[in-house]
């Protein structure tokens, strides 16, 4: 049942690119009232087209099959958007078009970088920029790839050592800025904004970052504590977010998904990729006993071990400010669209000390809550 319309409800297009998919999802956007809530939407349509994997394959076949499935992805929410428009109260166009990349599409990082001064020095507007002018510098696709920003935002500023919302014109012996930073490569992004050309005009496009979407997404959540770790396992790859007293302080990612993993586990045991997921799912469901239980779970131990060692590579390489400890996050949330119990027993054995559990894999509520929440600021 759709809600009834609103004159300044919106129709938006996300387009979610991964490793492995493109996601289109038609999603009516609700303004703040007394019956609906802030960032109240309705996903009208919803559908996920598969990026065919090809191991012999050139990076240039999988930018031009995923652009070809974002324009397939496009015309299929269309499609359906115009016969909803029939029979329920929906807008016949589209209002705005954003895009949600995940890695290989985008590059994220988020960090704390410090500067200490001789004296006290007046913090500035201009000092901050350069801060993340000289850190977008140093992150590059390539030396033949031109990049552009699609996302920057400055979580915290911190005055010799303490938080300080309005700091501008201040004077500081040192200086801590916390930030998260996102680029792509300014011709994939072209593309992909010609590929939306023809529904709206480039004013109302945008592109987010999948990693920084799910940070805020799980800062508007009732999470516990303020210091956690997001695991995102999809297709081809896995990303990671790392929150530390309520601010993001990493990003990682790492070319293991749950796809690589059922064809590794193929590989191991001679089976096709279907079979090996159906080994998979016999030995988490416990139906399996005896010699062949044990065969396939020396298979999945395996596997599993390679994705959590990469995993326990990026934890080893995030710190903040005067901190050299190892993270030790007391809370673990998994989102994995296919198989999280295998995920969720293997961080328990690499974090005993961590609460582990998985969050819903509606991505698109997820993202589309988080879009509301820039939007609203």
């Amino acid at each position: 049942m759709f809600f009834s319309r609103h004159p300044d409800s919106k129709l938006i297009l996300l387009l979610e690119l991964q490793s492995s998919i493109v996601r289109g999802s038609l999603v009516l956007m609700h303004p703040t009232s007394d019956t609906t809530p802030a960032g109240a939407t309705e996903v009208l349509f919803a559908e996920s087209h598969t990026i065919e994997y090809r191991p012999d394959a050139t990076s240039e076949y999988y930018i031009k099959t995923s652009l070809d499935t974002v324009t397939a992805a496009v015309d299929t929410a269309l499609r359906n958007l115009s016969i909803l428009a029939q029979d329920n109260p929906v807008p016949k166009k589209v209002d705005e078009v954003h895009f949600v990349l995940s890695s290989p599409w985008v590059i994220s990082q988020a960090k704390t970088v410090s500067m200490q001064f001789d004296k006290d020095t007046p913090i500035t507007p201009d000092r901050v920029h350069k801060i993340l002018s000289d850190e977008r510098a140093e992150v590059s696709l390539g030396a033949k790839t031109e990049t552009v920003t699609i996302e920057e935002k400055v979580f915290d500023v911190r005055l010799n050592g303490y938080s300080i919302s309005d700091w501008k014109g201040k004077s500081a012996r040192t200086l801590d800025v916390s930030y998260a930073l996102s680029v792509s490569s300014a011709e994939s992004i072209a593309n992909l904004k010609h590929a939306v050309a023809h529904i709206v005009s480039g004013k109302n496009v945008s592109v987010h970052s999948s990693l920084l979407l799910q940070y805020i997404s799980l800062r508007l959540a009732a999470i516990p504590g303020d210091t956690c770790m997001l695991v995102h396992a999809h297709g081809e790859l896995t990303d990671m977010v790392v929150i530390r007293h309520g601010m993001c302080s990493f990003f990682g990612s790492y070319p293991i998904g749950i796809n690589t993993i059922i064809r590794t586990l193929g590989e191991m045991t001679n089976r096709s990729p279907q079979a090996a997921e159906s080994v998979l799912s016999l030995y988490l469901g416990h139906h399996m006993d005896g010699p062949e239980e044990t065969r396939a779970g020396m298979a999945v131990e395996a596997v599993t071990g390679s994705w959590t060692n990469e995993l326990l590579g990026l934890a080893g390489a995030i710190r903040v400010a005067g901190d050299t400890t190892a993270f030790m996050p007391p809370h673990i949330f998994i989102i994995a669209h296919a198989h999280g119990d295998l995920f969720e027993a293997a961080l328990k054995k690499v974090f005993p000390q961590s609460v582990i559990g998985t969050l819903s894999v509606d991505m698109t509520r997820t993202f589309t809550s988080a879009i509301a929440s820039i939007e609203r600021k």
